[in-house]
């Protein structure tokens, strides 16, 4: 995964906005074309799209676990980060977000039995509202941590100190809007990785 440390901005862009899009129009434009019934539609389309979502996911969180991991090692002495917790908050929403597409597959796959879903969901909607609000709030805490991580990572590295909150909340941000932040994050990390 060290090679997502030295691809260009816009050769991450593509990998990440670019190729989802014309992938799913691909989808769109096939279903369409192949004139395929809609029972054909529910069965192919879902696990399509589920291989392609879960290696997204592993794309998008391996690139964060190149930078966190790698930013770690290059973290001067004098600050103190846990690579540990890191880790850990990086494989829960990584776990999460794909339980959450698989189940979703399976839902849509077997769409044509949506009369004894229907009746199975409002039984069990509750409980499952209880399981999933906890953990996808926590999944989300997880994303905010690691984005803390880097970006505090990062910062200590250019500054060759520790950061402080005011000094790296810019790539904070810049990694919560990454669709925009990309543009100037990975020309940063070029740089800090260019002679490896």
């Amino acid at each position: 995964m060290k090679f997502l440390l030295k691809i260009k901005h816009w050769q991450l862009f593509c990998m990440l906005y670019i190729m989802p899009f014309i992938i799913y129009i691909c989808l769109i434009v096939y279903s369409v074309i192949a004139n395929i019934n809609t029972d054909a539609i529910f069965i192919t389309i879902p696990v399509i799209f589920l291989v392609y979502f879960i290696l997204y996911i592993l794309f998008y969180f391996g690139w964060y676990y190149a930078l966190g991991t790698n930013l770690y090692k290059k973290l001067p002495e004098n600050v103190n980060m846990s690579i540990h917790k890191f880790k850990i908050f990086l494989f829960i929403p990584t776990i999460y977000i794909s339980s959450i597409f698989i189940l979703l597959s399976i839902m849509f796959y077997n769409i044509n039995n949506i009369q004894e879903m229907n009746e199975m969901m409002l039984g069990i909607f509750p409980i499952i509202f209880l399981i999933v609000l906890p953990l996808h709030l926590f999944s989300m805490f997880c994303v905010f941590y690691c984005m803390y991580f880097i970006s505090k990572a990062l910062k200590s590295i250019e500054i060759n100190n520790t950061a402080i909150t005011e000094d790296y909340i810019g790539y904070f941000l810049m990694f919560w809007f990454i669709i925009i932040g990309i543009w100037f994050i990975q020309p940063k990390i070029n740089r800090i990785f260019e002679n490896e």
